[in-house]
């Protein structure tokens, strides 16, 4: 049974943003998929960036319901697989007999730094429809490789962080939040979430409403996120500051010798071509005008803030906001700021300057912008 069940609903209501700018993992709410794929015995679309690491025979798999007539009249009577946010959510085989275990794997989108600390987050719900036990664990792996656990009860791997004490709270059908803290060893570059207790350390539970035989225990996963815990806090000041802000924010001026901490700040003059990571011109006096800035005030840090028009999809979005903020981050570098008073994250399309309703509103929406910090 080693194979995931990833589910787009098609009767629940328009997707929600779920990509948290901050995210170092891609597609979190697994609403981006390849729809080319397609296997005997229905359609299948296979969510990008994640796979199974279990050597399972299958890899990482949605089923589109509204091609099963049936199954989704039940679907829709039960309310079943119903996504936390969006319309996707992977299903996982935590447990099976004969210790057959799924787990979920994928790349963050930068290493994480020794010492700093970490929010990892996701939603959960018991399948009661597919389970004849619940359990009391889920493991979070953070690696440096990629692990593949072929066989686990000899793989012998531990993981990184543990959410316990899950019994009395998922053994019903509602999705529940889960959060975790971690401090970075240094380097993990891979997220692997999954049952990695040992049969003789595991707690399970039997909830069996529809009297499924044998020992079987599946979940649901939506949202999974980790996030910088001085980059999340961060960027939600960004979001109150951008929202309280009329205008949201104020151009560079070619001649501004100071900058007021807690307000935003935009290149005016640094626009980016379609799917471009660093400015559309050469011009970088706006560039060094920051520059001069944080060299006269060494106490004080930056935040940028990378931005796209709507074009491409949430997972492309996403990474080409991150490498604009980073562009503009190497620029002061270069010019002599240490790295270390430099913040950069990604917010994607979700802050546009204006409608992405013409080529030239998409134009002023590919920007990066700066809050000072004291």
């Amino acid at each position: 049974m080693n194979r995931f069940v990833f589910i787009i609903v098609l009767f629940f209501a328009t997707s929600g943003r779920i990509l948290s700018a901050q995210n170092l993992l891609p597609n979190p709410g697994f609403e981006a998929y390849d729809s080319s794929i397609v296997s005997t015995g229905g359609w299948h679309f296979q969510p990008k960036s994640w796979k199974n690491v279990s050597g399972g025979r299958y890899p990482p798999y949605i089923r589109n319901e509204s091609r099963f007539n049936g199954l989704y009249a039940k679907l829709q009577i039960l309310n079943e697989y119903k996504s936390a946010s969006g319309r996707a959510c992977m299903l996982m085989y935590l447990y099976t007999d004969g210790l057959s275990r799924d787990f979920l794997s994928t790349h963050l989108a930068e290493p994480l730094v020794k010492g700093n600390s970490y929010h990892i987050e996701f939603d959960i719900r018991y399948c009661p429809e597919q389970s004849s036990y619940a359990l009391d664990r889920i493991g979070i792996l953070l690696s440096a490789k990629e692990t593949m656990l072929m066989n686990f009860s000899q793989h012998g791997v531990s993981a990184s962080t543990l959410a316990t004490g899950l019994l009395s709270e998922v053994v019903d059908t509602l999705w529940h939040h889960v959060s975790l803290n971690y401090r970075a060893w240094g380097g993990e570059q891979y997220l692997t979430i999954g049952n990695f207790s040992p049969e003789n350390a595991m707690q399970k539970k039997k909830v069996n409403p529809y009297n499924r035989p044998g020992v079987v225990s599946c979940y649901a996963f939506d949202n999974i996120s980790i996030m910088n815990a001085e980059t999340d806090s961060l960027v939600k000041y960004y979001k109150r500051v951008y929202d309280g802000d009329t205008p949201k924010t104020s151009a560079i001026a070619p001649d501004q010798t100071l900058f007021e901490a807690g307000k935003i700040y935009r290149f005016g003059n640094l626009l980016f071509d379609k799917a471009r990571p660093c400015p559309a011109n050469s011009s970088t006096q706006i560039v060094n005008i920051v520059c001069q800035y944080l060299l006269s005030n060494e106490n004080e840090r930056i935040l940028i803030v990378g931005h796209t028009d709507s074009d491409s999809d949430e997972i492309d979005n996403m990474k080409l906001s991150r490498q604009r903020a980073v562009c503009i981050a190497d620029l002061l570098e270069s010019c002599g700021i240490p790295r270390n008073r430099i913040i950069t994250v990604g917010l994607s399309e979700d802050f546009p300057l204006v409608a992405n309703v013409s080529d030239d509103a998409k134009a002023q929406n590919r920007r990066v912008e700066i809050l000072f910090l004291k």
